[in-house]
């Protein structure tokens, strides 16, 4: 079976979008703030207990919490602007 041919169409010649879900952005905090919490674990835990977590793994859980932490500022701020 052959596919079908692709055709390039212009954005103002689009059918209608799918509307957007109603609790999407506020789904979306909530994994990041998960993923977030995940990161944070081997940090809190080489802080309590030293020489428990690798070097690898706490770089990881470092740039983790970085880009997450990032992420759920951004999200947060974005819900808070379209309430106003």
């Amino acid at each position: 079976m052959r596919p079908g041919t692709l055709h390039v169409v212009r954005p103002d010649r689009q059918g209608p979008t799918a509307p957007t879900p109603a609790g999407g952005d506020r789904g979306d905090l909530a994994v990041m703030a998960m993923l977030f919490g995940v990161n944070l674990v081997p940090l809190v835990g080489e802080v309590v207990a030293r020489g428990r977590w690798g070097a690898g793994t706490l770089g990881l859980a470092t740039a983790g919490a970085l880009v997450t932490g990032r992420e759920l500022v951004l999200g947060a701020r974005a819900v808070l602007r379209r309430r106003r």
